[in-house]
């Protein structure tokens, strides 16, 4: 089970960009990881961050939980993600939009900040499938 955050700043969001090299595909998803036993998954995608990035984040909402199987590298998977609407905590927030270096155990990624209207319109890959249309769902009921 994963929880996983789409941290909202400066009308762009800060997500995780990897690469499927057998699909040649660059793609966007939130940053975040592994629930642990017996914690919630709005905890979870917290400590993910703080770990990851060393900054602050506090959850806006759920906005949903996605049975996600997918094909990533050639190899299938299937995961349970918890997909949270982040904004950073008081004083945490960057400077500036640049990427951001993150870690995840001993591996490190890029964090780059994209448009929201730009993810909203499709023009990035991302992932889990669906991502875009629930985000404008949670926009459209403020």
């Amino acid at each position: 089970m994963l929880a996983v955050g789409l941290t909202l700043h400066e009308d762009h969001l800060l997500l995780a960009e990897g690469r499927d090299t057998v699909k040649g595909e660059t793609f966007y998803r939130g940053l975040g990881g592994e629930v642990e036993f017996g914690e919630r998954a709005a905890d979870a995608v917290v400590r993910e961050l703080r770990e990851e990035l060393g900054r602050a984040v506090e959850v806006r909402a759920l906005l949903g939980v996605i049975e996600n199987h997918f094909v990533f590298d050639g190899a299938p998977g299937h995961e349970i993600v918890y997909e949270h609407l982040l904004e950073f905590a008081p004083g945490a927030a960057p400077a500036d939009l640049a990427p951001l270096a993150a870690r995840e155990g001993e591996a490190t990624f890029t964090a780059r900040w994209l448009s929201l209207a730009e993810v909203l319109a499709g023009t990035y890959r991302t992932y889990p499938e669906g991502m875009a249309d629930r985000l404008a769902e949670w926009l459209n009921g403020l």
